[in-house]
């Protein structure tokens, strides 16, 4: 998204990403640091004269980003007293009709996950601490046989947790456009997806972007 994607690239815009959840997962701006202690308010963001979101704008429909602040900001009133974000998207100019794709495939996993003990050496290792500690062993050898044959008649057996609630999270980004125009008109028009996938199950965000602009 583009709170992401800027980041590093302006001078004065400080971005932090706090969550990786698809679909919250963009990063909270400030324009050479924060206005106020007591309010987290975010620069306001104009894109083509309207205010609006930003990351629920297609980053392949962006033409130019630029930032406003104090005197600058002064002309969008108290909404732009922590800074004005502009974004103008892409237009259509003369010439013959053009169509362009763009379209990027991308796998995310956890990069570091803890390496937990299976049931047979959790059982063991828990036993022992507690023989250490002079008091009689938890589990005994009929659960530990429950357990590990996972019976289907009692609530023993045995689950490899990561495995059922983690995966390997798979986004897909695919773009359309169409732009072109003659000397008195020119038009621009664009539509796109985003499947994206966490890597806890069940979580994923879609996004569906549809753009056109006339110009005469």
């Amino acid at each position: 998204n583009i709170s992401n994607a800027l980041t590093g690239k302006l001078p004065g815009l400080t971005s932090i990403q706090r969550s990786g959840l698809p679909g919250s997962d963009g990063a909270s701006m400030h324009i050479r640091g924060r206005s106020s202690f007591a309010s987290d308010t975010p620069p306001l963001v104009i894109v083509d004269g309207v205010p609006r979101p930003m990351d629920t704008v297609n980053p392949n429909d962006i033409e130019s980003v630029s930032i406003l602040k104090d005197a600058s900001a002064s002309i969008y009133g108290v909404n732009g007293a922590n800074g004005v974000i502009l974004i103008t998207t892409k237009r259509g100019g003369e010439g013959p009709a053009k169509i362009a794709y763009d379209g990027s495939t991308s796998f995310v996993q956890n990069t570091a996950m803890p390496e937990m003990l299976n049931a047979a050496d959790y059982i063991y290792w828990h036993n022992k601490a507690r023989t250490m500690d002079g008091l009689s062993p938890l589990w005994t050898a009929d659960i530990q046989n429950k357990v590990m044959n996972n019976d289907p008649n009692s609530v023993w057996g045995q689950t490899d947790w990561m495995d059922k609630i983690f995966r390997t999270g798979l986004t897909q980004q695919h773009n359309v456009s169409a732009s072109g125009g003659t000397q008195k008109s020119s038009y621009f028009a664009s539509i796109g997806i985003m499947d994206q996938e966490g890597t806890l199950i069940n979580t994923e965000y879609k996004r569906y972007n549809v753009r056109t602009n006339i110009d005469v």
